[in-house]
């Protein structure tokens, strides 16, 4: 194989803070999912245990990406902010489920 040029570098960063910048977002929405649940009525809360699931996956499947590509890229501080980054997502997700969850009567 040829070495990576700054190009494939940039590439793989890019390919990286891509699904970052979704799990982020994807976490806004699972929180946005908190609100509405303390305040919907018992008819749309299915809709919003559905819609916080697809949050969660989305963290997830995002959050599986972005730690496959960090193995690829060689820039230090960029893998110690993004794996931050990841782990701040993480906590955030699992903490919001949770509470959602409850809300919603789906603990598990």
């Amino acid at each position: 194989l040829a070495a990576p040029d700054e190009g494939d570098s940039t590439a793989v960063k890019r390919a990286t803070g891509v699904p970052l910048s979704i799990a982020e977002v994807s976490l806004e929405v699972l929180e946005r999912g908190e609100t509405v649940s303390e305040a919907a009525s018992p008819a749309v809360l299915p809709d919003v245990g559905v819609g916080v699931c697809l949050a969660q996956s989305a963290v997830r499947a995002s959050l599986f990406t972005v730690r496959a590509n960090l193995s690829h890229v060689d820039d230090d501080s960029f893998v110690d902010d993004a794996r931050e980054r990841a782990a701040n997502v993480e906590d955030g997700v699992e903490s919001v489920f949770r509470r959602v969850a409850a809300d919603l009567g789906m603990e598990r």
